[in-house]
């Protein structure tokens, strides 16, 4: 399957991530969805995860909101991992086209 991150033909997981950055008196909640190889995957951990421990906690809302948001990535990344490694172990449904060989060819090389 495609990633809708970087584009690659890789085995990927659905799977999403939110973040929250806390401003005093507001705060600014940001979220992903979507299909990501491993290396994606890792990437928008981070990229949402380490925001929201580190600022997460400056606003009131955002205060209450962090510990769950950082549980939430925590898990929702160990799935996709678990995903990631189920699809590896899986072999596909299809055959490459150069494993084909038709019957004709397959005659005349004997």
């Amino acid at each position: 399957m495609q990633c809708q991150v970087c584009g690659a033909m890789r085995p990927t997981a659905k799977i999403s991530f939110a973040g929250i950055i806390g401003m005093i008196v507001a705060y600014r909640y940001f979220y992903i969805k979507g299909a990501m190889c491993k290396s994606c995957l890792h990437k928008k951990f981070v990229e949402y995860t380490l925001p929201t421990v580190g600022l997460g906690w400056l606003g009131l809302m955002s205060l209450m909101a962090t510990p769950f948001l950082v549980a939430y990535n925590v898990v929702r990344y160990g799935i996709g991992l678990v995903q990631l490694r189920e699809s590896r172990t899986t072999r596909p449904a299809f055959q490459h086209p150069s494993q084909f060989q038709p019957a004709a060819v397959a005659a005349q090389g004997r």
